[in-house]
Order: structure tokens, then C-alpha cells, then sequence
């Protein structure tokens, strides 16, 4: 069973189901299905009837079905093969797959050529406590084994996945590739992460299909990676293109298999070097140094890695089956995730929906290009009124009364959620930013910002009022004010503030 999030104008390609059935739902906005014969399944007549009708080149397209909220619909491949995308070009969509039996793998199709590929439909972006209280029970066991692992020389090391992703990405800010320094920090960081049980009940979960990888945070340096492993379960033979690894083993044990570069009888390398990897070991791999390769558990019990990868790796292609092309993670680079310019192109064109994580990293890139381009083309104050981030993750961080919360940073920026009370009387106290630039946004609510002519706030020198999704930016960080939330008692008022430098 897949819960499935399509930005605006997403769409599959083409594939079948594996012999499979399929059941889906609509959770929220409008899809589209577009159904093709199967290749070969049309006589030459029918073929070249749909192919004028449509102008669909080598794949006969039989069907559009537009399906709304709460519509169910079914498919199995003696009904042909789909498409399914997001009809909204604005907005994001959600629908819930079920398939019997289960399948991890299915092949996708050229329009043009009619040509497949073999790909895998593995979940590559961690879902909040998607499982079982048995799962997560044993995610909070992992996470006392991390706890307790052997320390490195550095004391303490990141204590959340956010703080973690944060780390590295100030670790590979402007680093050239491939650099020794930069390696040896990032093998700190992962040799030193203390995250604690909570985190992992999030993010650690097992398949008894094949190994999880989960994507917990990347941007064009780097990616992190979570891998799952039950006993047994090992990666198919691949190579990481000109990429440095790093490999810290949580829980359980691994085995890294190296494989010569010369083909044998099979259509393989020849075992060679063998790297066993116990709990709590952290190993550097340069790009150089380590060629073919597989990584499994061979014990009976359950394992759990964490991966750093320099280029990031995203779209991992394995030699499998006789030498079949198999991504693992992404089906192609066309659907891979976003990265930050991604977010920040979107960003410029309309509306942007995603995570605080997402954000924050988006974040990090607009100011980047702000001191590559100059103040007077900074991305920030767009970014900021076409992100919407998630109402449920936001309030997350919500109690009683008011309070800050230190949601996203690096050494260029810090991100803080406050939520207010109504004040009847009294705003915020008068207040400056000392040398740091500030963007501040209404998640929810209305807000009166109030600007002082002296930094004793003697007398105002303005007053102005934002209504719920505005942005606005203090320009002299020197200046002193204040805000009052003119919200109803019913509900707390919420601010987005970005503070440059943090």
C-alpha cells in the first residue's frame, strides 16, 4: 500500500503493474488517468486508427479519465497500462495504491519506441510513523543501540536528522569535490550523530521485500541516506559514479563485497576485497577507492545504516538480471527530487508546497544566489510568499500560550516559528535585530507591526497591518519594534521569521 504526494503538474510514466491489481483513491485534488493498449495487444488497423486520433507516436492511448476527490478506480494489465498525473498545474494532489500481490518492481515504457525498462517502486522519502506499534518499538530500540555506539574523538555530534542535514550542508558550503578536510569532517559528523529514539521512530522501517532506503535530507553537494536492512537482504552489484561514501553502521552488522572489474562466466565482477562492518563503525569510502560492490546484512538480525553520498546520490543504476538497468531509488532523473534551484525556480513562477526541511534547504540556496547576484535580486521575499509549508508540521510545534521555536539554521541564517497570544493592550517588546536582516511572514492570523523613531520607542514612526500569507521585511536591522498578534481568542496567531545573518 503507497500513499502517493504529486506536486502541481506531476506525472508517472507509463508503466504497467506487474501482473498485479490495483486499486487506488483519491485523497485530495484532481487527477488524470491516461490508459494505453498494451504494445502488440492492437492489430495494425486499431494502431494506426488510435495513433491518427491521438498523435500518441508508437503507444495507443484508449482512455482519459479525469478522477476527483474521494473517486476509486481500478487497473490490472489485462486492461492495458497507464499514466497517472496531477491535473492541477497549482496545486499538490494525494491518492492512496493498493496492490495484491505486492509488487516492488514494474516496467515503465517509451511513448515513441514502445521500449521498458525495469524499475522499482520503493518509497524513497521517510513517511511520519507509517507502521505498526511493533515497528516503531523496534525503531526505538535502534535508537537506544545509536545511543549507546562507540563515541569518536569528537564528544557530541548532531542530536536530530534536521540539525544533522544542517551540519553537513555547512560542512560542503563552498567546499571544492572531493576534498580531504571536508571528507574527514563529514566522517565526524557521522561517526558523532547521537539521534535519539523519537527521531528514529520516524524514520526507521523495514520491508520484507528488499532492504529501505529512505532520503533524509540532500542538496547539490551531498545526500543522506537511511538504509533498513532485514537479515539477508543485501543491494543488488552497483557502482557509485565518481562519488565519495561514507557509511556509519547503526545497529546490527554489514558486509561490503568488492567485486573485480572483470566480467566472469555470470556477467559479473569476481569477489575480491571483503569489508565487514560492525555496530557503530563509521568507514570512508573515496571515489577512487572503491569500484563494483554490493552491501548486505548476513546475520540474523535486523541492521540500520546511515549513508552520506558527495556528489549526492539520487538515481542509483545496478546491474541486475543479466546486466538490466534497475534504479533503485528514482525511476529517472526527470522524476528525481527537487533540488533547492528547483524549489527556488518554482518558487518564482507560483505557488511551492513542501516541508519545513524542503524550505529551510531552498533557504540556504536563495541567499546563496542573494550574495552571488547582489540584495537587489535576493529570492528570499519570493520564496517566502509562494512556499506553503504544511499546517499539520507547523502546528506540531504549537502549545499553550506564546513561544519561539528554532525550526531551521545555518551559519548564514536562522528560521523560528513564534506563536502569539491575542495582545488586547500590549505588543511585543519594542525591540532591534541588531545586525541581522529580518523577513517575517503571516502563517496565520492578522498582525499590526509597529516601528519606532528611537531605540527607547518613545514615539512611533509607523504602523502597519498584515493580513494571514503576508510578507514583509525589516530593512534597518537597527530600527527598533514591536508586533501585536490581532488574532481571536479562538486560536493562536503564527509568524515565519528569517533572520540574516542567524
Amino acid at each position: 500500500m503507497l500513499l502517493l504526494c504529486w506536486p502541481a503538474g506531476l506525472a508517472s510514466p507509463v508503466h504497467d503493474h506487474a501482473e498485479a491489481s490495483c486499486w487506488m483513491k483519491i485523497l485530495s485534488g484532481t487527477m488524470v488517468e491516461h490508459r494505453y493498449a498494451f504494445p502488440g495487444d492492437v492489430d495494425a488497423a486499431m494502431r494506426a486508427d488510435l495513433a491518427a486520433a491521438h498523435d500518441n507516436g508508437h503507444l495507443c492511448l484508449t482512455k482519459t479519465t479525469e478522477l476527483g476527490p474521494e473517486a476509486a478506480a481500478y487497473i490490472d494489465d489485462s486492461m492495458g497500462i497507464h499514466r497517472m498525473g496531477n491535473a492541477s498545474s497549482s496545486a499538490p494532489a494525494m491518492s492512496l495504491h493498493i496492490y495484491s500481490p505486492p509488487i516492488h518492481r514494474c516496467r515503465v515504457f517509451d511513448e515513441q519506441t514502445c521500449a521498458t525498462r525495469q524499475v522499482t517502486i520503493g518509497v524513497a522519502n521517510a513517511v511520519h510513523n507509517p507502521f505498526t506499534t511493533a515497528d516503531l518499538t523496534l525503531g526505538a530500540r535502534f535508537g537506544d543501540a545509536l545511543l549507546q555506539s562507540p563515541a569518536s574523538p569528537l564528544s557530541e555530534g548532531p542530536a536530530t536528522v534536521a540539525a544533522l542535514v544542517a551540519a553537513l550542508r555547512n560542512t560542503f558550503l563552498h567546499a571544492p569535490p572531493h576534498d580531504t578536510l571536508t571528507s574527514q569532517r563529514v566522517a565526524s559528523l557521522l561517526a558523532t550523530a547521537r539521534l535519539d529514539a523519537a527521531e528514529w521512530d520516524e524514520y526507521v522501517h523495514f520491508s520484507e521485500q528488499r532492504y529501505v532506503r529512505v532520503l533524509l535530507g540532500f542538496n547539490e553537494s551531498f545526500s543522506l541516506v537511511l538504509n533498513c536492512w532485514m537479515p539477508g537482504q543485501t543491494t543488488p552489484l552497483h557502482q557509485h559514479e565518481n562519488r565519495d561514501a561514507f557509511i556509519r553502521v547503526v545497529a546490527g552488522q554489514l558486509v561490503l563485497q568488492h567485486y573485480s572489474d572483470d566480467d566472469d562466466e555470470q556477467g559479473g565482477g569476481k569477489p575480491t576485497q571483503r569489508d565487514e562492518l560492525a555496530c557503530g563503525s563509521c568507514r570512508f569510502y573515496s571515489s577512487n577507492s572503491i569500484a563494483a560492490h554490493t552491501l548486505g546484512n548476513e546475520t540474523k538480525e535486523a541492521a540500520v545504516s546511515l549513508h552520506v553520498y558527495s556528489p549526492p546520490l539520487l538515481a542509483l543504476e545496478c546491474s541486475e538480471h543479466q546486466h538490466e538497468t534497475v534504479p533503485v531509488v528514482w525511476c529517472s532523473k526527470a522524476l528525481a527530487p527537487s533540488t533547492d534551484d528547483d524549489v527556488l525556480a518554482r518558487a518564482a513562477a507560483g505557488r511551492v508546497y513542501g516541508s519545513l526541511q524542503t524550505f529551510t534547504a531552498a533557504l540556504g540556496r536563495a541567499l546563496e544566489q542573494a550574495d552571488e547576484s547582489g540584495a537587489s535580486t535576493c529570492p528570499v521575499q519570493t520564496l517566502l510568499t509562494n512556499f506553503t509549508l504544511s499546517e499539520n508540521e507547523v502546528e506540531a510545534h504549537a502549545v499553550s500560550g506564546t513561544s519561539r521555536w528554532l525550526v531551521g539554521f545555518d551559519q548564514r541564517f536562522s528560521l523560528v516559528i513564534r506563536f502569539w497570544e491575542r495582545s488586547d493592550e500590549q505588543p511585543s517588546a519594542p525591540h532591534s535585530h541588531g545586525a541581522s536582516h529580518t523577513y517575517v511572514k503571516v502563517l496565520h492570523g492578522k498582525f499590526e507591526n509597529i516601528v519606532y523613531t528611537d531605540a527607547d520607542a518613545n514615539e512611533v514612526a509607523s504602523s502597519t497591518t498584515y493580513e494571514e500569507g503576508a510578507v514583509f521585511k525589516m530593512n534597518d536591522p537597527s530600527v527598533t519594534h514591536a508586533m501585536r498578534c490581532l488574532c481571536t481568542r479562538s486560536r493562536l496567531g503564527v509568524t515565519l521569521h528569517v533572520f540574516t545573518p542567524p
